[in-house]
């Protein structure tokens, strides 16, 4: 990035696809957001032993 003089440094060249998706349509960037918080939830919740132990 500093060779080439470029403000974003990204890890892979999907990262930069991620970027440029999230600033042309960030309601639906927002919306991927929401779906992928559900499903991460939905996995912790299944995976807690305490769940249904009250």
């Amino acid at each position: 990035a500093i060779i080439n003089e470029r403000f974003l440094a990204a890890p892979h060249k999907e990262v930069l696809e991620y970027v440029s998706r999230k600033g042309n349509d960030r309601d639906r960037w927002i919306s991927g957001m929401q779906r992928l918080q559900t499903q991460f939830t939905d996995f912790i919740e299944s995976a807690d032993p305490n769940k249904d132990s009250h």
